[in-house]
């Protein structure tokens, strides 16, 4: 039987948005549909850039890739949650604590998984709310439908100025050994020292590739159902690749950890 927990304790500067798509081979989806989803900012001079993704968990812990904190302070991030927007509307939250697991590996991505606490608590409304995780006793089946949800380019009216709006891509879990093999065969054809994991899950459109997130898609939740988080994006050999699966941090193999430091 499936075994979740619920996590029941549960800008006025310039934003930059990248030229390039984010999420692959996706759609248009909303806020009210993923209100759990965090979009997480990186402060340059009198600019904020889309950097990662996150999934609120309580009403100040949001999960995300520890990757995404190569500068430790705090102030460097901020948060936007409810809005469907890259650059606007919906609530902003300063960072006051970025906590990374102790075993993180920047080479290797293992334990590629972070806490951001945030400085005010998030109000919980039709377009904020928290994601769930599985527990540690959790297996996820091969090939089961999963959702990863970033921002993505939306033509509107006018094709020659795309908006940047909150996109999913449906893809499927992947075998975890067929996923450890195709990285294998890499690893010894190029020199990557990148092994698959326990603590990673694989996802993607196995043999036909095309749906993905790019560009900024570090951290961003791998969904199964309407708010269960099992993934965490972390690494790909290349964005999209029929061949080489999305492989994410697997949430469950991290939920005493997170639960530890989120409540």
């Amino acid at each position: 039987m499936r075994a979740y927990i619920l996590l029941s304790l549960i800008i006025s500067t310039a934003i930059a948005a990248p030229s390039s798509r984010l999420v692959i081979g996706g759609e248009n989806t909303s806020i009210e549909r993923y209100p759990f989803f965090a979009n997480i900012q990186l402060r340059l001079f009198q600019l904020l850039l889309l950097h990662c993704a996150g999934s609120l968990l309580t009403p100040d812990a949001v999960l995300t890739a520890a990757q995404c904190f190569s500068l430790k302070n705090p102030s460097s991030y901020r948060l936007r949650l409810g809005s469907p927007m890259a650059s606007y509307g919906g609530d902003s939250h300063d960072v006051s604590e970025i906590i990374i697991h102790e075993d993180f590996n920047e080479g290797s991505l293992a334990h590629d998984v972070a806490i951001l606490r945030l400085a005010s608590s998030a109000q919980e409304s039709a377009t904020v709310g928290y994601a769930r995780i599985p527990s540690r006793s959790y297996s996820i089946p091969d090939n089961t439908p999963v959702s990863v949800v970033n921002f993505g380019q939306y033509a509107g009216l006018d094709p020659s100025f795309p908006v940047i709006v909150i996109h999913k891509a449906e893809v499927f879990t992947i075998n975890q050994q067929t996923c450890a093999d195709r990285y294998a065969v890499l690893n010894n054809q190029t020199g990557l020292d990148r092994d698959v994991t326990e603590g990673m899950i694989c996802s993607g459109v196995l043999d036909v590739g095309g749906q993905d997130v790019c560009m900024s898609g570090e951290g961003s939740p791998l969904v199964y159902g309407a708010d269960i988080v099992v993934g965490v994006t972390s690494w790909v050999h290349r964005c999209g690749d029929a061949h080489y699966p999305r492989v994410n941090t697997r949430v469950a193999a991290y939920s005493d950890w997170i639960v530890g430091k989120v409540v």
